[in-house]
């Protein structure tokens, strides 16, 4: 799914490995976005890969931000940020 989102909240970035071994490395997000499933605005809060931030300028709170994404269990991932 394409959509613009407007930034309200960023977390703290973590990274590290997991007990699992897997590495990772994300920033939270806190995003509101229309949805056609609801009246007003969604929100979702979204962990972005750092790989993603590193192509781009870092967004603030309050900017909207054109993504790609998709949901899996009811959890939004971002695949992108334009």
């Amino acid at each position: 799914m394409r959509t613009k989102a407007k930034v309200v909240g960023i977390g703290e970035r973590k990274s590290g490995v997991s007990k699992k071994g897997r590495n990772y490395d994300f920033t939270p997000f806190h995003l509101i976005y229309p949805s056609k499933d609801t009246e007003g605005f969604a929100a979702a809060c979204a962990n972005v890969d750092q790989s993603i931030l590193d192509a781009i300028p870092m967004p603030k709170i309050n900017d909207e931000v054109e993504i790609f994404c998709h949901f899996y269990n009811g959890s939004m991932t971002i695949d992108g940020i334009l």
